[in-house]
């Protein structure tokens, strides 16, 4: 059996503009509150970036965020609906989301 050597790159999203890779990892893990409730996403609330984000990966992709901040923002609640619809949203097993555990 041969080895294989595997390669990592690490960037922004911004560093992978114009560019695709087999398999994206994102984190997006961000859970601030500003003391009144509202959930802040910061440059996350870029439609460009998200726009990159999503069409960078030839084969998977793989989001890690909290998903009620992620939803606090209408262009990644769609996303959030529509990765969801499709059984795609896997949640961690303390999640309290009505697809948990899938």
């Amino acid at each position: 059996m041969s080895e294989r050597k595997l390669k990592a790159d690490i960037r922004t999203v911004d560093g992978f503009q114009g560019q695709e890779r087999e398999l994206i990892v994102f984190s997006a893990v961000r859970a601030n509150d500003d003391g009144h409730g509202w959930k802040q996403i910061g440059f996350l609330d870029d439609p460009h970036r998200m726009n990159v984000l999503l069409t960078r990966a030839r084969r998977g992709l793989v989001v890690v965020g909290n998903r009620d901040t992620l939803a606090s923002d209408e262009l990644w609640k769609s996303w959030i609906d529509y990765v969801d619809h499709h059984k795609l949203i896997v949640n961690h097993e303390g999640d309290k989301t009505d697809n948990a555990n899938q």
